[in-house]
């Protein structure tokens, strides 16, 4: 099992392509991905996370990513990577993150740039279909539409400090990470389609070997320009386990956000899944809760192929129950509906 939490740069660093490039004193490594994604819904529906999916089948889920990182002395490198998606305005390539990165000993590294959110178990690799079960991970966690309080984020302007050490057998990474980070247009009711999460402070500490990770983490932020959030502050916790044991696959994480001075933007998240794998099959199931002001319960039941080392095919069937608005009577429940997805994920 790949260690893939407790940095990104662990997983680029197993998988990339080094070049004999002399440029400087180091080398340069590249690395890229590629998803060919679609989902059709079997139901019509009005779930925000999901309203590029209805009965036409869904496109935008297909992606490509690059990323370049060159060591510039022994003890400084930069980095970078670009993203492109077809539900961000149609496949416009962008900076998703780039920062440089200052190691003055081998148990610390000072990163500062614009960086991949660090706290949650797939934050930093969630656009890297190949290194999880599912076609993608649990909306209800993942994603910036979701209802409430935000807690995940693609990236941030900033800085971050990560110290590792072992205990025992287990490698000990803390991360404290600090600066802005922003809200993609239309998330959350937003003003004029933009808004801040500023003075972000917050951190993790993970637990690694071979099998498993322990991963919990905090943020704190103050939310502008977002009409339930606006002028609040906000603080997420979160902890999360991955077991990777005798073919025996178990992931789950738990999120609670709390709005100060508004309870009813409070937001908390959880979700467990379990898979097997059989050679190159892994059958799994999964289910994942939402409680917000428009809350869902969503049952995934999936199987990914292992086709080739760098290559995996994945097929899911989601089962999405909406739950009725805060106040609204349960005759007004939301009708459940389902969706098949699927994903051909390639690294290179």
């Amino acid at each position: 099992m790949n260690k893939i939490f407790p940095s990104l740069m662990i997983l680029l660093a197993t998988l990339s392509i080094t070049l004999p490039i002399n440029a400087y004193a180091g080398d340069t490594k590249l690395f890229g991905f590629l998803r060919a994604g679609a989902a059709m819904s079997l139901d019509n529906h009005e779930v925000e996370a999901y309203e590029s999916v209805d009965r036409n089948g869904d496109l935008s889920a297909s992606t490509f990513g690059f990323n370049i990182s060159h060591e510039i002395s022994s003890n400084l490198r930069i980095a970078a990577q670009f993203f492109s998606a077809g539900y961000e305005e149609n496949f416009n390539t962008h900076l998703d993150w780039g920062y440089a990165s200052f190691s003055p000993t081998d148990d610390f590294t000072l990163n500062v740039g614009k960086i991949k959110y660090p706290i949650l178990l797939y934050s930093e690799v969630v656009d890297i279909g190949n290194v999880y079960l599912w076609t993608a991970p649990p909306q209800e966690l993942y994603s910036a539409e979701s209802e409430g309080a935000f807690l995940y984020l693609e990236s941030f302007l900033g800085s971050s400090v990560i110290h590792t050490t072992y205990l025992g057998k287990y490698e000990v990474v803390t991360q404290v990470i600090a600066g802005n980070g922003s809200v993609e247009v239309g998330a959350h009711g937003s003003e004029e389609g933009n808004g801040t999460l500023d003075k972000m402070i917050g951190g993790s500490i993970s637990l690694n070997d071979d099998f498993f990770t322990l991963k919990t983490g905090f943020n704190r932020y103050n939310a502008t320009g977002i009409s339930a959030l606006h002028n609040r502050d906000i603080h997420v916790i979160s902890l999360g386990v991955n077991i990777d044991w005798n073919n025996l696959i178990f992931t789950t994480e738990y999120v609670k956000g709390v709005v100060s001075d508004n309870s009813e933007a409070d937001t908390n998240v959880f979700y467990a899944t379990l898979g097997y794998r059989t050679g190159a099959l892994t059958p799994h199931i999964s289910y994942s809760k939402l409680e917000a002001e428009e809350g869902r319960n969503v049952f995934i039941t999936g199987l990914k192929y292992q086709f080739l080392p760098s290559t995996t095919i994945k097929l899911d069937y989601l089962q999405v129950s909406p739950e009725a608005e805060h106040g609204a009577s349960h005759d007004e429940e939301p009708e459940s509906f389902g969706i098949i997805r699927g994903a051909l994920d390639f690294v290179f």
